[in-house]
Formats: structure tokens, C-alpha cells, sequence
């Protein structure tokens, strides 16, 4: 969609998230307003509007994953594949005999793939073929994996100890990384969050990391310990969350918060392909 295209900056406002101890010293404001403490009213407001005020986006959980690599993206030196030549291997008939006409696979679909668990056994077969007893089926074509769901394809490939993800021919492929999917576009990384691509930003003003949503300006902003994720979105305020259990603890209204959080900037662009 043509609202996708832009990638806003992170909201105004210097969010500190200096201290270790959940909820204190970390994400402090300048003035008293602090994202990772909230107020009673911000607790209580959580409880009341909960049932019939659902937040739009979530914080990726990082489950065990605490501490300062918990969604560092892959190093910058890590050259993508094209993957290109897997493309045109397709079978051109379904496991069970059908004529196929592939489409490209959701991204909701890539994210619950587990490469590891995906992909049937090697053998030392050199022709494509089908494992039609895996589920989904897989099918071998040299070094790549294919999965078929329905009229779906995604060609899985590990390369130098890697697993790579094509769900579309015409875009970058995706990169397995700490369990979960990253692909690159023009030197940005985005990670895979609610069959959407969220871009990883180190948040200069907030001194803090997280991930912003680029048809939105939602920004998911983790305390320095990454105990708790913060959900600012423009017009809607702000969710605060446990990052291990996904639990809702305090909500504030936009009007609660720091007035220069409350635009939505919009001077980074998004790349294309994504």
C-alpha cells in the first residue's frame, strides 16, 4: 500500500533507558514523565479499557532472549544471496499430480517457518523431487528446500551454515537469525513482526533500541534491561508491556503524553521492495 512507503524517524522527546532494574531508571524523560514506570492511573486505565480497546500492534517477545543482543540485527558484513537461480526450479506439478501455478508465500506463512524442522533430510538424489510425506511437503531442488501450502511457495536454502528464505522472487531474501526472519534493503535491516517488516532502529534521542513500523510511525521501544517493550503510536498513545510474557501492565492516552511525542515525523524513506 502506498502508505507503507514512509519510514518515520523516531518520535521527539530523549527517552534515557540507563539502570538496570525493571521499571526504575530506565526510559526516563526530561521532566517526570518515565514510559517504563507508570503511574497508578496508568495501571488502572490498562485494567478498565483492556476488553474493548485492543492495541493494534504487539512488541515482538524476546521470551529468554534478555539483555543487550535480544533483537540486534544480523552484522552489517553479512552479503544476502540472490537465490535467484532457485526460481525458475519450480516443479511445475503439485505432490500430488495437479498442475501447480505458484504464488508467492505471506509473510505471515515465512514467519512461523522453522528452517531447521521444515526441511527433509538430504539424499543423494540430483533431480527435483518431491518429500510429499513432510508436512508441508518439501521439495528438493540441489541446494534449495521449496514448501508448498496451497497454491503458496517459499524456497528455503542454507548456505555457509545459514538459512535463507525467497518467499518472492522479486524482493531480497530473508535471513534466519536468533529465531527469527531479517532481510536488508539499501543497508536497513527489517525484522519480521506480525507478517509485517518492522525496521530495527537504535533510537539516538531515546537512547534506545527497538523497531518502527513504517506504514504507522509505531515505534516499540525496550527498556535497558528489555524487560519491558513500549508501543508508542501516533494518535492511539502509548501500551506498555512485558517483553517475556507479552502481559499489558499500563496504558497513557496521547494527551498524556510528551507533546513532542505526539506527531508522526516522516524524513526517513523506506526502500523500495518492501
Amino acid at each position: 500500500p502506498a502508505p507503507a512507503r514512509a519510514l518515520p524517524a523516531a518520535p521527539g522527546g530523549a527517552l534515557a533507558t540507563r539502570g538496570s532494574a525493571p521499571g526504575r531508571g530506565a526510559g526516563r524523560v526530561r521532566g517526570r514523565f518515565d514510559l517504563f514506570s507508570p503511574t497508578a492511573a496508568a495501571r488502572e486505565r490498562s485494567r478498565r479499557e483492556r476488553p474493548g480497546r485492543a492495541p493494534r500492534f504487539r512488541p515482538l517477545r524476546l521470551d529468554r532472549l534478555l539483555g543487550p543482543l535480544a533483537i540486534r540485527p544480523p552484522d552489517a558484513a553479512v552479503a544476502g544471496p540472490t537465490l535467484a537461480e532457485l526460481s525458475p526450479r519450480q516443479p511445475l506439478a503439485k505432490p500430488d499430480g495437479r498442475p501447480a501455478r505458484w504464488t508467492e508465500a505471506p509473510l505471515r506463512w515465512l514467519e512461523s517457518v522453522d528452517p531447521d524442522g521444515a526441511a527433509a533430510p538430504s539424499d543423494r538424489r540430483r533431480d527435483g523431487h518431491w518429500h510429499a510425506d513432510e508436512d508441508p511437503p518439501v521439495y528438493h531442488a540441489g541446494p534449495g528446500r521449496g514448501l508448498a501450502r496451497e497454491d503458496a511457495w517459499l524456497w528455503l536454502s542454507r548456505l555457509e551454515r545459514r538459512w535463507w528464505a525467497l518467499p518472492d522472487a522479486g524482493r531480497a531474501p530473508w535471513l534466519r537469525h536468533r529465531g527469527r526472519w531479517w532481510t536488508r534493503e539499501r543497508g536497513v535491516w527489517f525484522v519480521l513482526h506480525e507478517g509485517e517488516a518492522w525496521a530495527w532502529r537504535r533510537f539516538a534521542r531515546w537512547e534506545a533500541e527497538g523497531l518502527i513500523h513504517p506504514g504507522t510511525g509505531t515505534a516499540i521501544v525496550y527498556s535497558a534491561d528489555f524487560a519491558r517493550a513500549a508501543v508508542v503510536t501516533p494518535g492511539r498513545g502509548a501500551v506498555l508491556f512485558d517483553a517475556v510474557s507479552g502481559a499489558e501492565i499500563a496504558r497513557w492516552s496521547e494527551a498524556e503524553l510528551p507533546p513532542r511525542w505526539r506527531p508522526a515525523p516522516r524524513d526517513l524513506t523506506l526502500p523500495a521492495g518492501i
